[in-house]
């Protein structure tokens, strides 16, 4: 072996500059060019490799939801160490029959992701209905309002009634565009947290 590596020993010490030049090169892009991930999340995002949320994970959480006839879509995506699950539902869609879905999207999650990974579902509504409502109501308001301003004493008490029945009529139209809401879970919680809640109503 000695006398092969004599012969050869320029072919030998080239091998070895080149092994040790791709170890530098590869020390320094790393230095030079750090990983986007930990640039950008640091050291949070250690040992997610190990847990990682699949394609497969997220796309049977959508086809699950989406069996739902009022959900129109449901879309997953994973930044970081958050999943983000966004439903969008029919304008008719009442609160109620929305609060199983978290549960659904963690479900398709093992252990390990479940003490990982934080779990956001969003869900909104595109108001196709309510929005042209909402504005007729609100110009209605508007109108009633300046009739108030030039009224006569004796048109003021049926200008009134007329605007306190359509500031009712507005106020319940902005009862029903209680959308979008957030339930939230930390991967140290056991259950989901709502913002926007507004109990039993739309």
């Amino acid at each position: 072996m000695l006398e092969i590596i004599k012969k050869n020993k320029y072919t030998v010490l080239f091998i070895v500059l080149f092994i040790v030049l791709v170890i530098v090169g590869y020390q320094a892009y790393s230095i030079l060019v750090p990983n986007e991930n930990r640039a950008v999340y640091g050291d949070r995002l250690d040992g997610i490799d190990e847990v990682m949320i699949t394609s497969d994970q997220m796309t049977s959480i959508n086809n699950e939801i989406k069996t739902n006839t009022f959900v129109t879509d449901c879309v997953s995506d994973l930044k970081g160490k958050i999943l983000y699950v966004t439903v969008t539902v029919t304008d008719d869609t009442s609160v109620d029959s929305i609060r199983s879905f978290p549960d659904v999207a963690l479900s398709k999650l093992d252990d390990a992701q479940k003490a990982y990974f934080d779990v956001q579902v969003i869900f909104t509504k595109p108001y196709t209905e309510l929005l042209p409502q909402l504005e007729a109501a609100q110009k209605k308001v508007d109108d009633l309002e300046d009739q108030l301003a030039s009224a006569t004493a004796e048109e003021k008490t049926s200008v009134q009634a007329s605007l306190d029945a359509a500031n009712s009529e507005l106020q319940a139209i902005e009862d029903q565009m209680s959308f979008p809401l957030i339930a939230y879970k930390n991967a140290k919680s056991e259950t989901f947290s709502w913002t926007k809640d507004r109990g039993n109503g739309q």
